[in-house]
């Protein structure tokens, strides 16, 4: 059972990325409870937002007044150079990739 001061307000998650919602002053304590979960499989680590914004996966979350805003995010090291389409196998591989986001 979870303790309701601990549980998160908003919990998504994606293959291994999770974005939670939760009171300021309990992250250490939700991060060790879901280290608990599968403590022999999977270590959760934990990226706080700064200057209230968070990225995740391809998207900056801002925090403004209560509510949540979104931007496309690109790290610092892309490039915007993606495989070449005469890559047959490659290239369409990440054609689908990317139209499948």
């Amino acid at each position: 059972m979870v303790d309701t001061e601990v549980a998160a307000r908003l919990f998504k998650r994606y293959v291994d990325d999770i974005f939670a919602i939760i009171k300021k002053g309990k992250e250490e304590e939700f991060l060790n409870f879901l280290n608990s979960i599968f403590p022999e499989q999977v270590v959760f680590t934990m990226e706080k937002e700064e200057n209230e914004a968070l990225p995740f996966l391809d998207v900056l979350i801002i925090r403004t007044n209560e509510m949540l805003k979104t931007k496309v995010y690109r790290k610092s090291t892309h490039t915007d150079q993606y495989l070449h389409p005469a890559l047959i196998t490659q290239g369409q591989l990440c054609v689908v990739s990317y139209v499948a986001r």
